[in-house]
Formats: C-alpha cells, sequence, structure tokens
C-alpha cells in the first residue's frame, strides 16, 4: 500500500464543498492516508527517534561512570541535544514534503534540507509569539496558536516564508476559528484518553516503579513513532480543507505594518524561550553534581545484641510500669532534684514502685544497652520509631527520691548503692555500641541526677573514710565516655544521609505510594519535582558532601 500514489496533487479532490470537513472525515481521511504511507512516514520520523534512543542510553551509559561529573559530560550532552533538536527540526518538514510530493524517504530528507532555513525561521516566530501571548493571559495564547496553526504547512506546501506564512495562515483560518479549534481539541481529546488508559494500565498494574519508569519511555517512543505523523496528517487536511474553501477569494497581501502588531508578543516570547534556553543550559552545565563522597569514616557496621543480654528490654518495661499520679508531677520532679521532701509522698512512690525497681536492677545485670531497631545502621530513617527516653529519665528520679528516703531512714550504704547504680544505669546507656543522639544526652542527664543527689547527701553522711574511698573508686570507672558522643552524631549523620537518599528516590518518582506516606510525603510537591530537575539547584552528592563536613567538623572538635 505504500507504494500507492498518494500527494498533494489529488487535492482539491471531486466533489468539492465550502462546508468545512467535519472530525469523523477527517479522522477517516487521515487514517487512509496514513495507513498508505506507513512505512515512508516511519522511515522520516524514525531517524529522530532512533539518535534520540541512542542519545539516552549513551547517557544512561556515562551516568554510570566518572565522566558524569567532568565537563565534557556536559558538552556531549549538549551536542547530543542540539543533534537532536535539528533532526526533528529536518523530519517535520520532510514529513511535510512526502505528503505533498510523494517522495521516498532520502528525497523528503534532501527537499526538506533545502527548504530547512525558512522552515525553521516560520518556527521561530511561530514559537515566540504563541508563548508571548500565552505570557500575555492565556486567551492571546490560544488565539495565536489557532491562527498561525497552519504556517508549518505553509512554509512548505506554498513555500511563504516568515510573516506570510504565518498571516496566511490566519487567513485560511479566519471565520472558521471554533472549528479549527474543536478539530484540534477533538484528536487531542483522543489522543489524551487513549494515553490515560494506557498510563492508567501501566500505574494500576506495574508495582515496580523502574519497569513502569521504562514503559513509560517505550510509550513516549511510540508517540514519536505512530502518533505525531498522524497528527501532522490531520493538521495537512485541515490546512488543505481551508485553502479549498478559500480557493475563489482573493487572497490579498498583508500590509508591512501589521507585523508590528506582534513586536510585544514576540519580544516576550524571544525573553521566555530564552530564559527556558538559559535554564536548559544553565542545568547542564552548572547543574553538574560532585563526585560520590567517601563517606566510609562517619559509618557504622551492623551489630546484634541479644534479647537476654540487653538491659533495654527491662528498662522500657520499667518506665511503663511507673505509677505517678499526674497532679503531683511538679512535686515528683522537686522532690528528685532536692528542692523539697514529702515523706508520705515519697513512701507512696516507693510502695507503688516496686515492680519498677525490680526491673531496674534486672536491667543493672546486663551489660548492653541497645535500641533494637537501630542495630543496623543500613535500616534506620526518619521511618524508624523509637520508644521514648523520658521513662528512663522518671527511673532515675524515682532512684534518686528512694535514695533520700534511705537517707532519711539511716539506711546510707543502701542510699549511696541505689545512686551509684542509677549513675551505672546512665554509663550503660551512654556505652550503647549503637546510640541514637537523644539516648545520649538521656544518659548524661541521668548520671548528672545522680550525682546531684550525691552532693546533697553528702553533708549527711556518717560512713567511714574508707567507706567512701571505695564508693569513689567505684564512681571514677564512670566517665564521660567522648567515642559514645562520637557514635551517637554517627548514627545521626547515617539517619540523615538514609532518609535524604529516600527523599530524592521519591522525588524521582521511583517510590510507591505507601513508601511515600511512611517517609510523611502524601505528594511529590511541584517545587521539589522541578529542584530534581534543575540539579543547580539541588546537588544530591554536593548537599552530602556539606552533611559529612558538618559532622566530621562536629566530631573532630568532640
Amino acid at each position: 500500500m505504500d507504494n500507492e500514489n498518494f500527494s498533494y496533487s489529488e487535492y482539491p479532490p471531486k466533489g468539492y464543498s465550502e462546508k468545512p470537513k467535519n472530525i469523523a472525515q477527517l479522522l477517516k481521511e487521515g487514517w487512509r492516508i496514513y495507513c498508505l504511507k506507513i512505512k515512508t512516514l516511519l522511515g522520516i520520523i524514525g531517524l529522530p527517534v532512533g539518535f534520540s534512543f541512542l542519545f539516552w542510553n549513551l547517557v544512561y551509559f556515562l551516568t554510570g561512570t566518572s565522566i558524569k561529573y567532568s565537563v565534557w559530560f556536559s558538552v556531549i550532552v549538549t551536542i547530543s541535544y542540539l543533534g537532536f533538536f535539528f533532526l526533528w527540526l529536518w523530519a517535520i518538514p520532510s514529513l511535510l514534503y512526502n505528503l505533498k510530493e510523494n517522495t521516498g524517504i532520502k528525497e523528503s530528507y534532501k527537499r526538506g534540507l533545502k527548504i530547512l532555513g525558512s522552515y525553521i525561521w516560520v518556527y521561530f516566530l511561530l514559537t515566540i509569539i504563541i508563548a508571548g501571548g500565552f505570557l500575555l493571559f492565556i486567551i492571546p495564547g490560544i488565539l495565536f496558536s489557532i491562527w498561525f496553526s497552519l504556517a508549518i504547512f505553509i512554509s512548505v506546501f506554498e513555500e511563504r516564508k516568515g510573516f506570510d506564512a504565518l498571516f496566511r495562515s490566519k487567513y485560511l483560518v479566519k471565520g472558521k476559528f471554533l472549528g479549527v479549534l474543536g478539530r484540534f481539541l477533538a484528536l487531542g481529546l483522543i489522543i489524551g484518553l487513549g494515553l490515560f488508559l494506557v498510563f492508567a494500565l501501566i500505574f494500576f498494574g506495574i508495582e515496580n516503579k523502574q519497569v513502569e519508569g521504562q514503559v513509560i519511555e517505550v510509550i513516549g517512543y511510540f508517540i514519536q513513532l505512530f502518533v505525531l505523523p498522524f497528527f501532522l496528517i490531520y493538521g495537512f487536511l485541515i490546512y488543505n480543507n481551508l485553502k479549498e474553501i478559500k480557493a475563489g477569494i482573493l487572497y490579498e497581501e498583508p500590509a508591512r505594518g501589521k507585523k508590528i502588531k506582534y513586536v510585544i508578543p514576540g519580544i516576550l516570547g524571544i525573553l521566555v524561550v530564552g530564559l527556558l534556553i538559559s535554564i536548559f543550559f544553565l542545568n547542564i552545565f552548572w547543574g553538574r553534581d560532585e563526585p560520590l563522597i567517601d563517606d566510609s569514616d562517619l559509618w557504622l557496621s551492623k551489630i546484634e545484641i541479644p534479647k537476654e543480654e540487653n538491659a533495654f528490654y527491662f528498662l522500657i518495661q520499667g518506665s511503663e510500669k511507673i505509677h505517678l499520679p499526674k497532679e503531683k508531677l511538679e512535686l515528683f520532679t522537686k522532690m528528685s532534684m532536692g528542692e523539697k521532701w514529702d515523706s508520705e509522698f515519697a513512701e507512696e512512690l516507693i510502695k507503688n514502685n516496686e515492680e519498677v525497681f525490680g526491673y531496674f536492677e534486672k536491667a543493672l545485670e546486663l551489660s548492653y544497652f541497645q535500641i533494637p531497631e537501630w542495630q543496623d545502621p543500613k535500616t534506620i530513617g526518619h521511618d524508624i520509631i523509637f520508644p521514648g527516653m523520658s521513662g528512663l529519665i522518671d527511673i532515675a528520679k524515682l532512684n534518686s527520691i528512694k535514695a533520700n528516703y534511705l537517707l532519711t531512714q539511716g539506711r546510707e550504704k543502701e542510699a549511696l548503692d541505689l545512686i551509684v547504680k542509677t549513675i551505672k544505669m546512665g554509663q550503660i546507656i551512654q556505652d550503647s555500641p549503637r546510640p541514637i543522639l537523644m539516648s545520649y544526652l538521656v544518659s548524661i542527664t541521668i548520671k548528672e541526677g545522680g550525682l546531684q543527689r550525691l552532693r546533697i547527701m553528702m553533708p549527711n553522711l556518717t560512713l567511714s573514710s574508707e567507706v567512701l574511698r571505695d564508693y569513689v573508686a567505684e564512681l571514677g570507672q564512670f566517665k564521660a565516655n567522648e567515642e559514645g558522643l562520637i557514635k551517637a552524631m554517627k548514627m545521626d549523620y547515617i539517619k540523615l544521609t538514609n532518609t535524604k537518599s529516600k527523599i530524592d528516590t521519591a522525588f524521582a518518582g521511583k517510590l510507591s505510594k505507601e513508601e511515600l506516606e511512611k517517609l510523611g510525603i502524601e505528594e511529590t510537591p511541584f517545587e521539589m519535582k522541578a529542584a530534581t530537575k534543575l540539579n543547580y539547584l539541588y546537588k544530591p552528592n554536593q548537599t552530602q558532601r556539606i552533611f559529612a563536613e558538618y559532622y566530621r567538623n562536629f566530631i573532630n572538635n568532640c
């Protein structure tokens, strides 16, 4: 069928009518031409589409190498983009020449090359005026889009140049504006509905986001190969139909002064297009990220603390069993700090929290305190929920009150033993193999609270100096663990890094809705989508380096 003769010479066909062809007629006739010429059309469009396929695969390959971060990568991408754009500019008039003269692929490209300069000029004017029109509000943009929608066909079929092609298009559309608008909208809606159904099937049928992206990419090539040629045929039929209708009407060439009307939208369009081109080049050259950093010094390995050796479980269980009247919270705090004393309330607290003291004693028999969810640094992140630490401080406060109560009962050694154990609890938490910053700060609070109670008790002690010397020696082993603080900062860095990685993946559209909700993101914000596309606004590797430098500075100053 592709070898059957079909060219512009067939028009106007027999049965000429002044009434514009309806949408069904245009679709039917367009499909007939499309089927007749499908091989040649695909051959013409296949050149830029094939180049696009090779280009993106080249970019994908290079992104996995170190060249991605060099200026040469930007040069390669720029040249490829320009080549891709040039081939598309060349392919469109070549395809239209095939409709005009029934030329083959090679001859169509030869003919297209001859008028490429004038076609590009028409395309440029069309682009800046429409862009400027939309900038002046939507209605002027719609008007310009329809008035000048036939300019590219006129530049090929009538070989008119510049504003002559635009004004000729406006002349043909005059009096038929709504009809032309409706016919283009109808095709757009048909194509849009088809794509909507396809994307809906992809969205609900493919769970793997990477596979989903690859399928969408294939659909993009399909649209370029098969849909664009039909769209151009459809536009050509509208152009030719209007040309037939106005064939008997004398066309007067517009005066040069009419061009002035389009100076303002043209200038605005140049600004818009210029801005977009500037952003494009900024993104390519200034948007180059840094190479991946080596942050191995900030990472910790996975550890596994058996449950039976982990004091965490007993202390958390104890904190959950604390019985404390809400109306006496303030009194409870002041008593623990030595600012007030109420013997009756102290007795009540000790009696009601015997189970808590039991869990406390069991916890001190163990060597480690480790939050289970934080044993593997690779899995921690913003979405990991860990139990609150305030209950551990309340256990220390209970111990402080009980120690003072024992002291008032003359049981000095028991009181001192309990305070030393409380400080030891703080030390165990501080020595956590994989601590979080919050647990480290809680450990400092617990140790300081124990030492504060010890300072209050000292003037009232009657124990011998030998006994006290033993306590001093025991307390000497509970020193500030700077390595624990360093580990806590590293774990904080790892948590931030893991969360950042997930958010970067989310903004790249590679996370499911459920994964987004875990991160607290209902929908990817437009601003962040833009930031991930415009790399000079956000560079993941550079951002990671800044994070690493901040944590390294903190650790070096510990």
